[in-house]
């Protein structure tokens, strides 16, 4: 006996399924990450004055100040002029000008260390005489028995 209609309830089934990950995905959609130098801080606001680089056609190195705002209880310390820092949120249009409002920021090493933002450097010589990248072997890693 041949099930009929069970095509229709597999695509029913299999619309709600993507309207469930369209939905779920939504909030991640719409959060953007930049890395930028900031040029001033107001802590009572949660303001920041951050500059980045504008990539254009002819990269000529151009940059412009966004305002980014964030609740003054999740600004970091560490934030202060100079410091380079991650920042997490959307933009927002307020009238002409528009401004970034921050969920999260990051500042200093990225990681605990400058130049190892994932720190896979620092786990790739662990258990390793010697104890790290590049100490001995030659190119190539070396040292592998081989």
């Amino acid at each position: 006996m041949p099930l009929h209609g069970g095509g229709d309830t597999m695509r029913t089934l299999l619309m709600i399924l993507i309207f469930l990950l369209t939905v779920s995905a939504s909030p991640a959609a719409g959060t953007d990450v930049f890395i930028g130098k900031v040029c001033s801080v107001e802590r009572e606001g949660g303001n920041v004055l951050v500059r980045v680089s504008v990539d254009t056609e002819n990269n000529s190195g151009e940059s412009k100040e966004i305002l980014v705002q964030i609740a003054p209880d999740h600004l970091p310390e560490n934030i202060s002029v100079g410091r380079v820092i991650r920042i997490w949120g959307e933009y927002v249009m307020q009238g002409d000008t528009g401004m970034f409002r921050a969920s999260h920021i990051r500042s200093g090493g990225f990681g605990g260390m400058r130049n190892d933002p994932t720190g896979v450097r620092s786990r790739i010589g662990r258990g390793r005489p010697g104890g790290g990248m590049m100490r001995g072997g030659g190119v190539g890693g070396g040292n592998r028995g081989h």
